[in-house]
């Protein structure tokens, strides 16, 4: 049985798009062309962060889950291992771990992350991106994320990478469930 690593913000859920909703509801989600969406938004990356930990303070609990990701898991996830590695600020990582365990604790059990640096953290930074993780641990035997540096760097060091739709990255013209088939088939072989 293979174990598959998920991304949580924007796999599992839908966190970009709430946020840019909430911060610039008249910025075109499907229009986005890079995450962070610093140019377009005319942020500066402190600002960008800065908005988002307050939106993950205020309003991540109530982020709703990929219905397409819920429903392959109610149909297929019993067929894999299944483990979240979420990027996301140390201070965050304890919400973003009862959001998952919550709405896919049923599969997920295993919560994993990289702390997203912020200027005010102290702590040691033993791996600074997924793909360092994942080359240094037995962990998972494939990564979906939305991120094209980490899919890449997942398949170089010999896991199957599945790049999750988003407007931001070269799957944009793919839809999740054409994703979601793959992953059908690669854990059924």
């Amino acid at each position: 049985m293979i174990t598959i690593a998920w991304d949580v913000d924007d796999v599992l859920n839908n966190l970009t798009e709430a946020w840019l909703t909430d911060n610039y509801p008249e910025a075109a989600y499907r229009a986005l062309v890079t995450n962070p969406p610093l140019e377009p938004l005319r942020l500066e990356r402190v600002d960008y962060l800065a908005s988002l930990d307050r939106f993950r303070a205020t309003r991540f609990a109530a982020l709703r889950p990929n219905d397409e990701v819920l429903d392959w898991f109610r149909e297929h996830g019993h067929r894999a291992r299944h483990v979240a590695l979420s990027a996301v600020p140390r201070r965050f990582a304890p919400v973003s771990a009862e959001w998952t365990l919550t709405h896919f604790g049923d599969w997920i059990r295993t919560f994993a992350f990289i702390p997203s640096p912020r200027p005010d953290d102290t702590f040691p930074l033993y791996d600074p991106e997924k793909g360092t993780f994942l080359a240094r641990s037995d962990f998972a035997d494939a990564l979906v994320d939305d991120n094209e540096k980490n899919i890449q760097d997942a398949r170089r060091i010999g896991l199957e990478g599945l790049l999750f739709p988003q407007p931001w990255n070269s799957a944009r013209d793919t839809s999740a469930n054409a994703l979601l088939q793959r992953l059908t088939r690669l854990v059924n072989a």
